[in-house]
């Protein structure tokens, strides 16, 4: 089988969805399955790379001067040296490939438009030109594939025709081996660690705030929070807008305004005693199952899609009922006073995460359904729509043969 991932970002650069694709592919190759990846983030050249035994196609996308991303998108299709008989895009970014030229297309759900519109107040034109492009890619696709139950449920409450679409809930992958256990939390000082890109929508500020109410509460804390800037506040760059934030509080906090590397994130996580993710709305932040992985507990809101991991895991107490200050400091205040309840909690979620997120299951899970999909493509339906049934979600995807897969 041959399978082409779309993906705005790969490593270094893309965030959670770099991560994702690098790990997916590897995994794919290494399962013999002919995987490539098209990569269209603007600050990349245009080239071609092999990455981990992975065809990589740089083909940078640049608003404004290449016309609307989906026709874009389609061109470079039909100019790559390959020919896929599945795609999987991403619903997030605009990309608008519908699979009505016969094709199989999948859709990953890793950061919805339109719920981040909402949780952010966005109703402008090019909001909602966005979640046009992404209601297409969505309501046509042959399946909607998503890490969690929340993130599909979500999803298909606010896109029309999500709800039509074959749905499966499939774990993203976690490659363990550059992620082994640590020493116990309850080694790690009273830190908190944020790790992502910095901007309103994963919610800095508010992990600031929720650290300003722990140290009212005589609660020793230091927060480190690491990631580039996108975004802007007080006419400053989020980094800066965060130090000040913090400074005005008289918070105690460590702001790393850059991209780092993989290795640079697991030394903070080693460090902190407990993750932190304050997001308005985050589908499968990776720093938190790799702080699980690491030992670390996490802590978050209901507005993200690891929520639903830390109850499968039993350990619902780490979830918050809102993302407000003084309940996340109400959820972190335990773990930064008993650093032994830290480590228990810790080892629970790696065992867990291990069991849940490993590279080889997670992907073999997923071939699962691309093989079923590329097996009956055209069973009398239109425009190359796929018949097969959705699983309900949570239900594991149907179970095929390896020779099946190829």
């Amino acid at each position: 089988m041959r399978v082409l991932l779309v993906t705005r970002g790969f490593p270094p650069r893309g965030g959670g969805i770099g991560v994702y694709t690098r790990i997916t592919a590897a995994t794919m190759r290494r399962l013999g399955v002919d995987a490539s990846v098209l990569a269209t983030h603007p600050a990349e050249p245009s080239r071609d790379d092999v990455v981990d035994g992975v065809p990589v196609f740089f083909r940078p996308f640049r608003p404004g001067a290449d016309g609307e991303v989906g026709s874009w998108v389609e061109r470079q299709l039909g100019a790559l040296p390959v020919e896929p008989d599945l795609i999987e895009v991403p619903d997030y970014g605009g990309f608008g490939v519908g699979n009505d030229h016969g094709r199989v297309v999948v859709c990953s759900l890793h950061g919805c438009v339109a719920l981040v519109n909402r949780a952010l107040g966005r109703h402008g034109a090019d909001a909602r030109r966005r979640e046009r492009l992404e209601g297409r890619t969505v309501a046509t696709a042959s399946a909607l594939l998503a890490p969690t139950r929340h993130v599909l449920r979500a999803t298909r409450e606010v896109i029309p025709g999500a709800v039509a679409r074959p749905g499966y809930v499939l774990p993203h992958p976690l490659d363990l081996d550059r992620w082994p256990a640590t020493e116990p939390a309850s080694m790690a000082e009273p830190e908190v660690a944020v790790v992502g890109k910095l901007e309103r929508l994963k919610g800095q500020d508010i992990a600031i705030r929720a650290c300003a109410v722990l140290q009212r509460r005589g609660i020793r804390v230091r927060l480190v929070l690491v990631g580039p800037s996108n975004d802007a506040a007080d006419g400053v760059p989020y980094g800066e807008y965060l130090r000040r934030l913090a400074a005005d509080l008289g918070v105690d906090c460590l702001v790393r305004d850059e991209l780092v590397s993989r290795r640079d994130v697991a030394g903070y996580l080693r460090r902190a005693r407990v993750l932190l993710v304050p997001s308005r709305w985050d589908t499968f932040p990776y720093a938190a199952v790799e702080a699980m992985a690491a030992g670390r507990p996490v802590v978050c809101g209901p507005a993200v899609g690891t929520s639903e991991m830390l109850h499968d895991a039993g350990m619902g107490r780490l979830v918050t009922a809102t993302n407000q200050p003084d309940e996340l400091a109400d959820a972190l205040a335990p773990l930064l006073r008993d650093a032994r309840y830290a480590a228990a909690v810790g080892r629970q979620l790696s065992d867990f995460v291990r069991t849940h997120c490993d590279a080889t299951a997670a992907t073999r899970k997923r071939l699962d359904v691309y093989a079923a999909l590329v097996a009956r493509p055209a069973l009398g339906v239109p425009s190359g729509r796929c018949a097969v049934a959705a699983a309900p979600d949570g239900r594991p995807a149907p179970a095929l043969g390896r020779a099946q897969r190829r």
